[in-house]
Parts: structure tokens; sequence; C-alpha cells
């Protein structure tokens, strides 16, 4: 499986400041992230590769570009080496291993999503190969909102107990910041 850190946003509700680079309890919230994922073959979706020259990791741009995380999950896919791939979001700093392994247990699906309280966790979740052609479908009608693939591929939702929302926490702003620094 690979595991795709997404880190293609422009930052702008942080004032510019790269989440995945922001420490959290003396590692970077890419540091959390590149351990959550363990053993997967990982890389990362990046406009802005210069921000990360100090990791070893591959990096992609997007290959659709201003599309937000529509392009993103496209572009994971298209480079993937694995038919699975397991995409986080930069600002999670809080998901760990075992998140990561319930996801990738469920096996003989095109997305293994987790759900919380019925709300979906889209980039912290599994996406395999076969949502390619309904991914460039739906860029191809200027349609693209991630939950729009839900509609028309095998999708295994993952119920989690409402404890377990605390490590799908996005830090988007500075606030959010202090919130979690506290």
């Amino acid at each position: 499986m690979n595991g795709c850190i997404m880190a293609g946003g422009r930052n702008s509700r942080m004032n510019y400041r790269v989440k995945a680079l922001l420490e959290y309890e003396g590692a970077t919230f890419l540091e959390r992230i590149i351990a959550a994922l363990g053993d997967a073959d990982k890389f990362i979706v990046t406009n802005t590769p210069e921000v990360f020259r100090d990791t070893d990791l591959p990096m992609y741009p997007d290959l659709v570009k201003d599309i937000g995380p529509m392009g993103g999950v496209y572009t994971a896919l298209k480079v993937s080496t694995h038919e699975r791939c397991i995409m986080v979001g930069c600002d999670m700093p809080l998901i760990n291993r075992e998140i990561i392994e319930i996801i990738d247990s469920q096996k003989g699906y095109d997305v293994v999503v987790p759900r919380i309280d019925g709300r979906v966790e889209m980039l912290c979740a599994m996406y395999s190969k076969e949502c390619i052609p309904v991914i460039e479908r739906l860029i191809g009608e200027k349609k693209y909102k991630l939950s729009l693939i839900l509609k028309e591929v095998r999708v295994k939702y993952i119920e989690l107990p409402r404890e377990k929302l605390q490590h799908f926490i996005n830090i988007n702003s500075p606030e959010d910041y202090r919130k979690l620094s506290k």
C-alpha cells in the first residue's frame, strides 16, 4: 500500500505558514504523519516541493491544478505504485497508526472512509486505482467535491466511536493551532 501526505494547499487560513511543518510535541505534523503511515510506501503530493527539500520522500505536484483535494487524490492515485493508497491531510497531526491500520484492514473496496457521528473523513481514507476513471470524469465535468466519488464506487464506511474524533482534528488556522498546543 502507498501512503500519501496531501500537502498541496496554499495555507491561506494559517496566514501562509506551512501546516505540515508546524510542530506538536517535539515533531512536525509531517513527521507525525510519516510515523502513523508505518510501512506504507510514502510520498507527498505538493505544489511547493521546495518547502519539503529536507525530506527524502518522493514529491509530486498536482496533475490538474487548482481543483483542491480532488486534484491531490487524483495525482496520488496516478503516481501510486500500489493498487491502494491511504491519503492523509498534512494538517492532521493526531492521526495515528491504529487508525491507519483500521483503514488498511478493510479489503475489497474502492474507498474505505472513516465515519464518526455521520461525518466522513475524506482526507484520511483509502482510495484504490479503481477510482481513477470516476475522478477523471468528475474533473471533466468540473465537479471537484470529493464526496461525489463515493456515489459511484464500492465504499466501506468504518464507523468509529466519538472518542476517536480527536485523531481527525484538522489544524487550519492559528486559533486551531493554539488550541492544539494548549
